[in-house]
């Protein structure tokens, strides 16, 4: 159990690191397209050229990153799952050993999402990075489609 536990964390750390390395390259590709449209040396057939691009591009990221960020909710559920199974397991030897069992703040998924809003709580719940991350790519599609219209203008 201990083994099933270790591979789901890792593999889900790999998938976060992998999250992580593409919206960087993007962000990069993007900043880049960004960069070269925005200097005044590029005629305007070449900026909307590159404004279509780079929407599509946007479009593409937001799949790839919507999937990946998919993935690496999954693998924390299943670490949690997981963990809690294993948790039990090892309360259970415990308890028959007349061990204290494993506490609960030792835990590294079990309760760590955070509490759902009670009836009549106005309190904000923010938002992660990792989704905040799939969903950036949609924005950056916003400001290329108002790029190529400013230029189309132009």
């Amino acid at each position: 159990m201990k083994t099933l536990f270790e591979i789901c964390v890792t593999q889900m750390n790999e998938d976060n690191r992998r999250f992580w390395t593409v919206f960087h390259v993007f962000t990069l590709v993007i900043g880049g397209l960004l960069a070269f449209s925005a200097s005044s040396s590029a005629h305007p057939e070449v900026k909307q050229g590159i404004a279509i691009v780079a929407g599509l591009i946007c479009v593409l990221w937001r799949q790839i990153q919507a999937r990946m960020g998919y993935w690496s909710r999954w693998w924390e559920e299943e670490a949690e799952r997981i963990e809690k199974l294993y948790v039990n397991y090892v309360n259970t030897k415990c308890e028959r050993n007349n061990l204290p069992p494993i506490p609960n703040n030792s835990t590294v998924f079990l309760g760590r999402k955070p509490k759902k809003r009670g009836k009549g709580e106005k309190r904000w719940p923010g938002m992660s990075t990792r989704r905040a991350a799939t969903w950036l790519p949609l924005l950056f599609l916003l400001a290329w489609v108002l790029f190529f219209y400013a230029t189309f203008r132009a």
